[in-house]
């Protein structure tokens, strides 16, 4: 089953490859300060995008507008990762929190179940808040970063936010960064070969 992560991981272009890993450590820091020990919540940030494989470059570098049938296919890719690591047989925990990253579109609904917990969407709903911070304070094709301070108020104007990520956040964001946070402080992204080892080592 690692193998096949790997492989899929592996077919992600560049961007999405590092946001994952950097989106992965940032839940990671979140998960000690909230003093959780499971790692549910960084091993889905890693594997969030993973249906995103299934969309083609032009859409996800697309410096302009998105047209609404590219949007659409945007918006399928927390439910087709969450297929990918199903079939896999990755976690049921895992597979619901990548599923459910972007909210509750019809797809999503579509799979609601008793199996999910108000934990599930707990985690949903940080792994949400800290994409949407990486992307906004990393340059993209179509922006230039935001400071964090500035995305902090973007995620807040906005109401898409959860609470525990926001404080933590708040806590550690520096002008043009996160001070204290190991994402800013290590100062370069983790390699392929790192991000493997990782994963040989996750509970998935």
């Amino acid at each position: 089953m690692k193998n096949h992560i790997i492989k899929y991981l592996e077919r992600l272009d560049s961007m999405t490859f590092k946001h994952s890993v950097r989106v992965m450590m940032i839940s990671s820091e979140i998960e000690e300060y909230m003093g959780v020990l499971d790692h549910k919540l960084m091993n889905a940030a890693l594997l969030h995008d993973i249906g995103k494989i299934y969309i083609p470059h032009s859409i996800l570098d697309k410096n302009g507008r998105l047209t609404k049938l590219e949007r659409e296919m945007i918006d399928l890719h927390p439910y087709l990762g969450y297929v990918i690591l199903s079939d896999l047989g990755v976690n049921e925990d895992i597979c619901r929190i990548v599923l459910y990253h972007h909210g509750f579109s019809p797809l999503c609904i579509r799979e609601l179940s008793h199996y999910d917990s108000s934990l599930i969407y707990q985690k949903a709903s940080i792994l949400r808040t800290i994409d949407s911070f990486e992307a906004l304070t990393s340059d993209r094709a179509y922006h230039r970063g935001l400071p964090s301070k500035e995305a902090i108020d973007v995620l807040l104007s906005e109401k898409n936010y959860d609470a525990t990520a926001m404080e933590y956040l708040k806590k550690t964001a520096g002008e043009s960064g996160l001070k204290e946070s190991f994402v800013r402080r290590n100062g370069k992204d983790l390699s392929v070969e790192s991000v493997e080892e990782l994963i040989e080592g996750m509970e998935l």
